[in-house]
């Protein structure tokens, strides 16, 4: 914490642009939810095995936003 503190009094002070930085992903994978079925129900989700979809997102505290995908052709 000590390092971010320095970090952000540099952002204050205009010695530095200072962005937070987050990722995350998109996939077209199926996934499986827990839930309830009767004894002679069958429930099911198909899975299909798909592409992922990356995202870099970083965030300045002034709400400057810049997103990065890499061009990816997904069809459904």
């Amino acid at each position: 914490m000590e390092r971010l503190a320095l970090l952000e009094q540099q952002a204050e002070n205009k010695q530095i642009d200072l962005f937070y930085a987050d990722e995350s992903g998109i996939s077209q994978q199926g996934y499986g939810p827990s839930g309830w079925q009767f004894a002679d129900e069958t429930v099911s989700i198909t899975g299909r095995h798909g592409k992922q979809w990356n995202i870099l997102g970083l965030l300045h505290r002034d709400n400057k936003f810049y997103l990065k995908t890499p061009t990816l052709k997904i069809s459904l």
